[in-house]
């Protein structure tokens, strides 16, 4: 079952204030997890109704998708992902942002 995607890693930048710098592929891994405590927070099935109405909202979960949960989901990421974002690993060892 494919995971549809609530927020996009240029979404997460915007929203939770980051740098606009940082690459996608430091940000893409961090999204399903936080989609999974989102999923945890408001149960299965105010997560399923979210994301069925995620690909063509009426108003009412328009509102609720932009000013709600694409925030939760954006700091979510943000809280997860720090140490991804500050250190990397490379073959000349590693490197502090």
């Amino acid at each position: 079952m494919a995971l549809t995607m609530l927020i996009s890693a240029e979404e997460v930048r915007t929203v939770s204030g980051m740098n606009k710098n940082i690459e996608d592929r430091k940000i893409l891994p961090w999204i399903p997890l936080a989609q999974n405590a989102l999923r945890s927070t408001i149960g299965k099935d105010g997560y399923d109704a979210i994301v069925a109405q995620s690909a063509s909202p009426d108003a009412d979960y328009e509102t609720l998708i932009e000013d709600y949960v694409k925030p939760y989901l954006a700091n979510e990421v943000e809280r997860m992902c720090p140490v991804s974002l500050t250190a990397e690993a490379d073959r000349n060892g590693s490197f502090e942002r």
